[in-house]
């Protein structure tokens, strides 16, 4: 869990352990991936923290996140994890690689908001302002209906 002091905790054998703290950060989302990660995401800017064995690391504009904040998470079967920054798009992240999906792949706007994978292997992107969007083979567009 996630204090109001930004301490990132693990719930072990009945206790509740503190294992890292973002001072001066403010992060509303918490996805805890399929692979162990565990990933928070800054509200008030573009980043995102990954805790995983033992040490957090920082994704932000160095690795070329744009945006506001942090909306939501998901990690597909392949084992990438999916951001969703409002104002900045959808990112991709293979490790340290990052890649955007933007309005080159067919969204219609930057701002999105949540991410599902569907057992095919496509992801489902809720785009505020628009309609629901698919990725699938790299490109992205709206879901008619």
């Amino acid at each position: 869990g996630l204090t109001p002091d930004q301490r990132l905790l693990k719930f072990e054998q009945g206790i509740w352990e503190p294992v890292a703290t973002l001072p001066g950060e403010n992060c509303n989302v918490l996805y805890a991936a399929p692979n162990g990660e565990v990933w928070l995401g800054s509200e008030r800017r573009n980043a995102a923290y990954r805790w995983r064995d033992g040490a957090m690391t920082t994704f932000s504009s160095a690795e070329s996140l744009e945006g506001v904040r942090v909306l939501d998470f998901v990690q597909d079967y392949d084992g990438n994890i999916w951001i969703a920054l409002n104002a900045g798009g959808l990112y991709r992240l293979r490790e340290r690689r990052v890649q955007l999906i933007g309005r080159e792949q067919g969204f219609e706007s930057p701002n999105t908001t949540s991410i599902i994978e569907q057992p095919d292997g496509t992801v489902m992107v809720g785009v505020m302002g628009s309609t629901l969007h698919s990725i699938r083979h790299g490109q992205a567009g709206p879901v008619a209906g």
